[in-house]
This record gives C-alpha cells, sequence and structure tokens, in this order.
C-alpha cells in the first residue's frame, strides 16, 4: 500500500502544473536569459539532447540515464524521459539527439566554434538540460527531502552556426514523509527531485496544448546601488534565515549569474513554490527581478517576498 500512495502521489507531482485562479489574468514567466528577437512560436519541433550531469561534487553516485526505482507498476522516469514527457505536456513535438559533451560555462557561455559542433538532427532547434545538484536528507527509514537544481538550454540552429536562444534553471524539491530503506528512499527522492525540477524547467515554455498552464507571479524591485553590493545583502539575508527559505538544502546561489533559488513553504502550498531571483544591472543601479509560481491564494507576491525586499534595503541604507 506505501509504495502505491507513493507512485501515486509522485504522479500527481510531477505532471500537475499550480492552481490558479481562473480570474487571474496569466503572466509569462521571466527566464534568466532570452534572445531579444526569440519568440517560442517561431519552434517548429525539439531535439533532445541526453541529460547531462553538470555536478561539481560527483562523489556521490547518480544516474540519468537509469529508471528510479521500482514502485509496484513502473519505475520513476529517466531524466531523458521526464524531459520528453514534459515537453510534450506542454505540446512540443520532440526527438531524439546525438549526446552533447559540454561543462556548465561551455553551455551559459557558448563560443561559436562550439556551437558549430552541435547536431540538430533533423531540427532547427536543440534543448539541453542539466542536474548541477541533487541530494536527499533521508534517513533510515524515514523520508526527508530531495532537492535538485536544473538548467535548461535551448540552442537555434542558423547558417553555418548556431546560437543559445534561451536558458534558465529550475528547483526540483521532493518532500514526503512515508518510510522505507535509507537507500531506496534517497535514490527515489534524488530522480524525483530531478524530475520535478525538469518539470518546473518547461512549464515556463509558452504553453501549446490543452489545459491549464502553469501560473507565475512577476514582480521587480530597484535598489540604487550597484548589483555587486545588492547581491552580497541578498546572500546574506537569505542564509540569516536558512530556515524560513526553504533549509540548507532549499536555497541555491550563483554568483556569475547573480540568481538565487530557493523554496518556500506556506499553509495554501503545503508542497511549496519556487522563489526565483535574478539581479540586472541597469546604469549602475540594480533591479532585483522575481518570478514566484502562483498561489490559489495570492493576487501578487508572497509575503517572503516583501519581507526580503524591506530588509534589503535597510540594511543597505545602513
Amino acid at each position: 500500500m506505501r509504495k502505491v500512495i507513493l507512485s501515486l502521489f509522485a504522479i500527481l507531482i510531477l505532471w500537475s502544473p499550480p492552481i490558479h485562479s481562473k480570474e487571474k489574468e496569466l503572466v509569462e514567466p521571466v527566464p534568466l536569459f532570452m534572445a531579444p528577437d526569440f519568440e517560442f512560436k517561431q519552434i517548429d519541433s525539439i531535439c533532445l539532447a541526453p541529460a547531462l550531469d553538470l555536478r561539481l561534487d560527483k562523489t556521490a553516485a547518480f544516474s540519468l540515464s537509469e529508471s528510479g526505482p521500482r514502485f509496484n507498476f513502473s519505475r520513476i522516469a529517466t531524466a531523458d524521459r521526464a524531459l520528453a514527457g514534459a515537453f510534450k505536456g506542454q505540446g512540443y513535438g520532440t526527438s531524439g539527439c546525438a549526446s552533447v559533451s559540454a561543462t556548465l560555462e561551455e553551455l551559459r557561455s557558448p563560443s561559436d566554434t562550439w556551437m558549430r559542433s552541435l547536431n540538430f538532427g533533423k531540427s532547427n532547434w536543440l534543448f539541453v538540460v542539466g542536474v548541477e545538484s541533487v541530494n536527499s536528507d533521508a534517513a533510515w527509514r524515514l523520508g526527508g527531502n530531495g532537492y535538485a537544481v536544473v538548467s535548461g538550454f535551448l540552442f537555434e540552429k542558423q547558417a553555418g552556426s548556431a546560437r543559445l536562444a534561451w536558458r534558465d534553471r529550475a528547483l526540483g524539491v521532493f518532500h514526503q514523509g512515508v518510510t522505507g530503506s535509507k537507500q531506496a528512499l534517497e535514490n527515489g527522492e534524488d530522480h524525483l527531485a530531478v524530475n520535478i525540477g525538469i518539470w518546473r524547467l518547461i512549464s515556463k515554455f509558452e504553453r501549446r496544448s490543452r489545459g491549464r498552464p502553469a501560473g507565475f507571479v512577476v514582480d521587480y524591485e530597484n535598489f540604487d546601488s550597484p548589483c555587486d553590493q545588492v547581491w552580497n545583502v541578498l546572500k546574506d539575508e537569505l542564509r540569516s534565515d536558512l530556515k524560513k527559505y526553504g533549509g540548507v538544502r532549499g536555497v541555491f546561489l550563483d554568483e556569475t549569474d547573480k540568481m538565487a533559488l530557493y523554496t518556500m513553504y506556506h499553509i495554501t502550498n503545503p508542497g511549496g513554490h519556487e522563489d526565483h531571483v535574478v539581479l540586472r544591472n541597469h546604469d549602475g543601479k540594480c533591479a532585483m527581478e522575481l518570478t514566484q509560481e502562483y498561489e490559489t491564494v495570492n493576487d501578487g507576491p508572497t509575503h517572503d517576498w516583501n519581507d526580503l525586499t524591506k530588509q534589503m534595503h535597510a540594511t543597505l541604507a545602513k
């Protein structure tokens, strides 16, 4: 019975978008990067490269090409199957592509030489997904949290070359309270966290299929200080209350992209929502940009965003 419940619960988490009010005007999420002239309607079909392991620390064994543990009737999908399923759910046709060899730096700042080596198959679009971090805090016979950071990169084929058209990151957090052996729980939580991260990433693509699209809230906060200074304050604030901002594994910081991801838990959304924060330079000043999964009862960002920005303004004013 435990396995049946967990299997059904995992399916619901993986493939159900956040519920939002019918009256709520849908807001497009803001990705970390999107080429100025790129539009999702330009995509015909997408060639999907096998998922990449971009973890800095590969001490812990984890396979993106193997299925997760078996739960009665089926196994948890591989990252590649989850990616194809997420695109299908959004209404995009896909095909398989040859594997891509790349580091995280090559993907987010690709050279012309490297992009000319990409194999797009019969498509003009190539998507590469990479896992930057994955872990679980399960204890013996007690489930914990599976946590993963997933990056996605969309490349467009051009005459004699290619270009990076879109890229972003997402958190995948799987929380459950069932029991089992520590090894089985960790393995299952790791795979589910990666797959949830993939779904969250692809939910930011414009939806073409019927059904409810994922809902988002977008907001901005302007600071008169340079982004390097704002970034240091943001890091300190998020780290000062790790319990509030999703726990130690719930906060992800990338100084190169000036990007923070963290998961907040509320009574109205016990599964948690992802806060996606990016700093943007503008004439020596800094704009902090929030993209947040929409919650049923909210007409705007949750209180954690308001609390965070107020405290940052207070700290910068000292």
